[in-house]
């Protein structure tokens, strides 16, 4: 009866974490949620790259939203900018905000340079601040975010028993058909400015998913972005002929 107990105790800890991924998931498409969801820029970043997959945990939902991810004329109606990018840096990821208080959802952040401009005006060549959902915390930290107190208290309690612990494991959460930004790529972005979470200039959040973050390459001077749903590269003068 005790194993029973602990299996459907930790049956039921995924399932609170999987529904708690997608409610968040789909409060938070809208990019207006987005741009007022409250995330601090100086939190301890956590790279992402170096750590062992099998200490990994990924987790995460489909995303149900009212707007086509993979429409480019639905999207750059969402988006305020639209540029060519390319990601200098990633500083880490985040959940909570010192700003609110609170817990937020998994985020990404760091340096990018934008090339061109499609939509709006963004400084040429020179660095700003970037964010976007997902990301990989350290499972200790993320728990913290996802459960309640109570249910993150019972997660301790049985790992305790069972000598388990969260150090060196990491949880990613990430939507499922979402992509991972990766540092030294360019990618055509759509962006909106962040005013909230940092409250500092020249930060942009990257929203719309793998819709809005589309890897970009050269071939015979032409540029060409990847589409995420399809696995194709298109020509870029096309995805713009269509905003």
């Amino acid at each position: 009866m005790k194993l029973v107990t602990k299996t459907l105790l930790g049956a039921g800890l995924v399932c609170v974490l999987i529904a708690v991924t997608v409610v968040l998931a789909l409060q938070m498409m809208n990019h207006h949620q987005i741009m007022n969801a409250e995330v601090p820029v100086n939190e301890p970043s956590v790279e992402t790259s170096t750590e062992p997959e099998n200490d990994i945990i990924t987790v995460g939902g489909v995303v149900d939203t009212a707007i086509d991810l993979s429409n480019p004329q639905a999207l750059a109606t969402e988006s305020a900018y639209i540029a060519l990018a390319r990601i200098d840096a990633i500083d880490g990821t985040n959940n909570y905000s010192e700003i609110s208080q609170q817990y937020v959802l998994p985020y990404t952040f760091g340096q990018m340079t934008v090339l061109d401009n499609y939509k709006g005006e963004l400084t040429l060549g020179e660095k700003c601040g970037f964010y976007r959902l997902g990301g990989t915390l350290p499972a200790e930290q993320y728990y913290a975010g996802a459960l309640s107190p109570e249910a993150n208290a019972k997660r301790q309690a049985m790992q305790a028993e069972d000598g388990e612990s969260d150090a060196g494991k990491y949880v990613r959460d990430l939507a499922v058909g979402d992509i991972e930004v990766e540092a030294g790529k360019a990618y055509l972005v759509y962006l909106v400015p962040e005013n909230s979470y940092y409250g500092k200039p020249d930060i942009y959040a990257i929203i719309g998913y793998q819709g809005c973050l589309r890897e970009a390459r050269q071939r015979d001077g032409v540029w060409q972005v990847l589409n995420n749903f399809t696995g194709e590269w298109e020509d870029l003068a096309v995805i713009l002929g269509e905003v």
